[in-house]
């Protein structure tokens, strides 16, 4: 749990998505960085106008990830992959929106920068905290909430929890997040980097406490085997487009990666 005195409150959080958004998330100067050749010609828009190839591989992953879910029940029989023909069946495309895509893609990239148990760090050390996951979602819905104007949707936390997770493969958003870098970078604030890692939440249990307790922990060495592994495997794989994004910008990678060179986030 993060000290009050050490994070920012929520009217200087406010204050500072002013100064680094005077105009809103999709306003001119925020297209022009992110989509220099117009939002309609950029790839970003395959975030909310993914191909047909796209949506089937997207299926496809999700399928095998369920499958493959460490904690699934084996005795459940193994299902097949959808089709490409199943997801033709469903997949649709609608007509470009340019202010609502920008406005809710920068959204999610605000999320994932300032969430996902990453820090922006302010020059005097505190932290932009704008909450929990879903506190840092609702913080975003109400910076959009009070430009909306009469008519348009009205966003809820759940619009942006877990920022980019669900859409990161369809576009490279270095753009986007370089753009918001830049913001903070002019800013003197600075950003600390967390790899990504799955904890147990315990809704209770009608097991003895000794039983319960010891489903518990084995459950949590299979997860934290999965992290380690999940650490080792970064190390052939491509740098996230986040960090790289803020090597463009800063000059260096930031502070948490690579991560298995990092043990405590705070030094």
């Amino acid at each position: 749990m993060l000290e009050a005195e050490k994070c920012y409150t929520e009217g200087e959080s406010d204050k500072l998505f002013a100064v680094i958004f005077p105009n809103g998330f999709a306003s001119e100067d925020v297209l022009a960085e992110i989509a220099p050749e117009g939002w309609s010609q950029s790839t970003l828009r395959f975030v909310f106008h993914p191909t047909l190839d796209q949506a089937h591989w997207e299926s496809v992953q999700l399928h095998r990830n369920l499958q493959s879910w460490p904690l699934r029940d084996k005795s459940r029989p193994q299902e097949p992959e959808p089709t490409l023909e199943e997801v033709a069946a469903e997949h649709q495309d609608g007509p470009i929106e340019v202010d609502r895509e920008v406005r809710e893609l920068v959204a999610k990239c605000v999320w994932d920068i300032f969430s996902d148990e990453h820090d922006v760090v302010a020059l005097d050390g505190r932290i932009v905290h704008l909450g929990s996951w879903r506190g840092a979602g609702g913080f975003i819905a109400d910076q959009l909430n009070r430009r909306r104007k009469a008519g348009e949707y009205c966003y809820d936390y759940l619009d942006f929890y877990m920022g980019t997770f669900t859409i990161a493969q369809r576009a490279d958003l270095t753009p986007v997040y370089q753009m918001i870098f830049r913001r903070l970078k002019e800013r003197l604030f600075t950003w600390r980097y967390r790899f990504p890692e799955l904890g147990l939440v315990d809704f209770g249990s009608d097991k003895p406490d000794g039983a319960r307790s010891l489903q518990v922990e084995k459950m949590q060495t299979e997860l934290n085997k999965i992290h380690q592994d999940a650490i080792e495997d970064a190390k052939h794989e491509p740098i996230p487009a986040i960090v790289l994004a803020y090597e463009n910008v800063y000059g260096h990678f930031p502070h948490g990666w690579p991560p298995w060179g990092f043990k405590d986030r705070s030094k």
